[in-house]
């Protein structure tokens, strides 16, 4: 049989612990809501023949909530999956458009 060794206490520990500090995550910005409606990407501009309606939603069935002139222009807020293009009113309301009834000129 070999001899099984005997370890003693020892009075001095064996290394210091040192804390890490936790990183402290960077806030993410959060998007300013006026600054993206006023800062559109695309202008659309309305069939130069034909009035466009403006609805409450991005689709046929929805709504009717204003008329776009022929010819009028507008910032584009957002292009739907569907195509549909979100424009804010004279008014300040939110509204979409067909892409059947403008095109992107810009």
């Amino acid at each position: 049989l070999e001899p099984i060794p005997v370890y003693s206490p020892v009075s001095e520990p064996l290394s210091t612990v040192v804390p890490i500090p936790t990183p402290v995550p960077e806030s993410t910005p959060i998007p300013d809501p006026v600054a993206e409606v006023t800062s559109a990407v695309y202008i659309i501009r309305v069939d130069p023949k034909n009035a466009a309606g403006i609805r409450v939603a991005p689709d046929k069935t929805s709504r009717k909530i204003g008329v776009a002139p022929a010819g009028k222009k507008y910032s584009v807020l957002s292009i739907e999956t569907n195509g549909w293009y979100a424009i804010e009113m004279d008014d300040g309301q939110i509204g979409y458009i067909s892409p059947n009834m403008a095109k992107i000129v810009k």
